[in-house]
């Protein structure tokens, strides 16, 4: 049987159980309404009858509880399993569209393509540097010819 399949069996089952209660809880309150007329009435004995059957009913109505209790709590287990194997699911599927995505790539590739970044870099800051200080020399008055100020 399937996780889905379980759920909804557990499902039917607390909705049972759920019904089961509720004839219960009828029973009591029919019992303990017997009891009252047959101690109004003054048959003692019938009336005990009934309060007796009404506490069996009630420990009836608390295994009850109990186990729709124990029923709740699994299908709240099932359901968090389900979403962690949707999301195992879905971070599988992100993992292997990132792997098509830079399956070509390897160490090499991206070394080279660095190497050539870095490079340029290294140049345009050169280039920078280059044009700064002869800016900054034209900006001070330096003359080449003679090599110093004027």
């Amino acid at each position: 049987m399937n996780p889905a399949d379980s759920l909804a069996k557990m499902k039917d089952t607390d909705e049972l159980l759920e019904k089961r209660e509720k004839l219960l809880q009828k029973k009591v309150d029919d019992e303990l309404r017997e009891a009252k007329k047959m101690s109004m009435s003054n048959n003692k004995r019938a009336a005990m009858m009934s309060l007796k059957k009404k506490k069996m009913y009630e420990k009836q109505l608390e295994q009850l509880n109990g186990t729709r209790v124990t029923i709740a709590t699994q299908i709240i287990a099932v359901e968090n399993a389900m979403l962690g194997r949707d999301a195992m699911s879905a971070l599988q599927l992100g993992a292997k569209a990132m792997k098509a995505i830079h399956g070509d790539l390897d160490i090499d590739k991206v070394e080279d393509v660095m190497e050539v970044r870095l490079g340029g870099n290294l140049w345009g800051k050169c280039i920078h540097m280059y044009l700064f200080l002869t800016v900054f020399l034209v900006c001070i008055g330096y003359s080449r010819a003679n090599g110093h100020s004027q």
